[in-house]
C-alpha cells in the first residue's frame, strides 16, 4: 500500500528496489522494537506477579502463626470467657446475640468480653498486637 501511494514518485526500477529494501528493513526494526517492548512489559508483569505471590506467601505465613497464637491464648482463658471471645470475633456475633445464644445477660457478656481482651493483650508483645491489628484490619476479621 505504501508503494502504491508513492509509485509516481520514482524515476527508475532501482529506486523502487532501494525504497522497498529500506521500507522492509525499517518495518522489521519497528516490529522488533515493538516485540522488545512487549517482552519488557511481560517481564515487568511477571516480576510484579512473582512479588505479589511472595508477599502473599509471607503474609499467609504470618497470619497462620498469629492465628495459632491467638487461638492458643483464647484456649487458656476461662471457658465462658473464651467462648464469648470466639463468638464475638470469629463468628461476628453482637453482645445481644451472644447473650441470647448463651442465655446470659448482656452485662455478663460485656464484662467477660472486656476481661478476656485484657487478658489476651497481656499475652502478646506490642509488636504482635500491632500485627494482629494490621492483619485484622486488612483481612476483615471482626476484632473490636
Amino acid at each position: 500500500m505504501k508503494l502504491w501511494g508513492r509509485i509516481t514518485g520514482f524515476d527508475s526500477l532501482p529506486a523502487i528496489e532501494q525504497w522497498l529494501r529500506v521500507s522492509v528493513r525499517n518495518a522489521c526494526i519497528d516490529n522488533l522494537r515493538k516485540q522488545k517492548t512487549v517482552t519488557g512489559h511481560e517481564k515487568a508483569f511477571q516480576y510484579l506477579t512473582d512479588q505479589q505471590y511472595e508477599e502473599l506467601y509471607f503474609r499467609s505465613s504470618i497470619e497462620a502463626d498469629l492465628f495459632e497464637k491467638i487461638t492458643s491464648a483464647i484456649d487458656q482463658l476461662a471457658p465462658l470467657t473464651g467462648k464469648i471471645i470466639r463468638l464475638s470475633f470469629f463468628e461476628g456475633l453482637s453482645v445481644d446475640e451472644i447473650a441470647e445464644k448463651l442465655k446470659i445477660s448482656r452485662q455478663v457478656v460485656y464484662n467477660k468480653k472486656s476481661l478476656g481482651l485484657k487478658e489476651l493483650r497481656l499475652k502478646f508483645s506490642d509488636n504482635e498486637l500491632i500485627l494482629i491489628w494490621l492483619l485484622a484490619a486488612g483481612i476483615g476479621w471482626n476484632f473490636q
